[in-house]
């Protein structure tokens, strides 16, 4: 079983002394590691981290963007006619991540001791099962570059998309924390000094409204932070229930897609994903029930969505076209059964799931900056209102007193 370790060691490179986490079955297997890999460096010290620590870490610190730059770098050096041995060779000179290195060394090693490139590269952690399905496709039907190319690219897509997502909710999730720190500042600090100030002017008759609103916020604040620390506690508690229950994140995850505009859109998210695998499998030359397979089993995340894709699989396992799979259950919008049944009929399905893939596309990042286009001015008529509601509270007393002298 795989552990984590941390290295200590003496650079011969840099001279520097230097600590980095490894995954290992053994701290004989790190020894032997660096014996034959790692010359450059003098071994000081290893220690093994607790289990905890892997899992807090997620311990894998090869990004999606050097794991793209890595396909797309095999995918053109087999395309101009290198051999992988080569190819593998010049990436190990010049990839900057060590863990990544390191690994690229060891699939030489294997490759040279008689290994396919599949099977050298499922005993690496760094690889997701997504890519090693790729691979093995493509060493299957001779096309292993497409199989790296299609899948560097689906990377690079996923992240666009991601970029795209983020961008679009920087501003609202940004805004959101600065009005909450405001309000803090706000109930904990200024209001109460200013509640005492109004309560020393002893005013006659009752309070206008927007002050009485201020006094129910200074004398109740540490309900309403308890009130928002429950909101946050069972946002914690749901994730919780996610990570330890399969059956809880089925129904979470069915449940947000009940949301209105909010579902729609994730759902859109996961087709255009889904759909973007079934498209670059098929185009790799891998069969639809492989990518099917690879959908449900490995890429879909939503729990309630892998489970309709299960269906659709043993569907097509079963004898049915795709189509007919995808129609069978009242989950897939209609477009995506109609543009399906089209590829179908005309023989170019490939590129009729690129259309669909690109309306998908442009649908979320569409539905986010709509979204962000209502969450942005709502946002600032909410700190507007505080405001308002602040100078009111404050105000209106002192015109009633003013008022009250002018009576006298």
């Amino acid at each position: 079983m795989a552990r984590i370790f941390e290295i200590s060691y003496f650079s011969k490179t840099d001279g520097m002394n230097k600590k980095e986490q490894i995954v290992a079955e053994s701290k004989q297997e790190i020894i032997k590691e660096i014996l034959l890999y790692r010359p450059n460096i003098v071994l000081i010290d290893v220690k093994e981290k607790s289990e905890l620590f892997l899992k807090l870490l997620s311990f894998n610190n090869v990004t999606k963007k050097e794991l793209s730059d890595f396909c797309f770098a095999v995918g053109k050096s087999l395309q101009i006619g290198l051999d992988i041995l080569t190819t593998l060779e010049d990436l190990a000179e010049s990839m900057e991540n060590e863990r990544f290195r390191l690994v690229i060394i060891k699939m030489i090693a294997d490759l040279k001791n008689g290994d396919s490139l599949y099977e050298s590269m499922k005993k690496y952690d760094i690889f997701p099962k997504s890519l090693l399905t790729m691979v093995k496709i493509g060493e299957k039907t001779g096309n292993l570059n497409m199989s790296f190319l299609n899948y560097g690219e689906y990377l690079e897509w996923l992240l666009k998309l991601r970029r795209a997502i983020k961008k679009a909710l920087a501003y609202p999730i940004i805004a959101s924390f600065a009005i909450f720190i405001a309000l803090s500042v706000l109930v904990f600090f200024v209001l109460p000094k200013i509640v005492k100030a109004i309560k020393m002017l002893n005013i006659k008759g009752e309070l206008p409204l927007p002050t009485k609103i201020i006094i129910f916020m200074t004398e109740h604040k540490s309900s309403i932070f308890i009130f928002v620390g429950a909101l946050v506690a069972i946002y914690f508690l749901i994730k919780v229930i996610r990570i330890l229950s399969d059956r809880g994140k089925y129904y979470t995850d069915y449940w947000l897609l009940k949301v209105p505009k909010i579902g729609e859109m994730v759902l859109e998210k996961h087709l255009a994903e889904d759909l973007k695998i079934l498209h670059d499998v098929y185009q790799s030359g891998g069969s639809i029930v492989e990518a099917l397979e690879l959908i449900h089993q490995e890429m879909e995340t939503n729990l309630y969505i892998k489970e309709q894709f299960r269906v659709v699989h043993e569907s097509v396992m079963n004898g049915a076209s795709l189509q007919e799979a995808f129609s069978k259950i009242e989950f897939f919008p209609r477009i995506v059964i109609r543009v399906i049944k089209i590829g179908e009929e005309t023989g170019n399905i490939n590129e009729a799931l690129k259309r669909v893939i690109d309306l998908y596309e442009t649908n979320v990042k569409t539905s986010i900056e709509n979204l962000t286009l209502v969450i942005e001015p709502a946002l600032q008529v909410v700190l507007g209102g505080i405001l308002a509601l602040i100078a009111a509270g404050v105000l209106m007393p002192v015109y009633q007193i003013v008022t009250q002298l002018g009576q006298r």
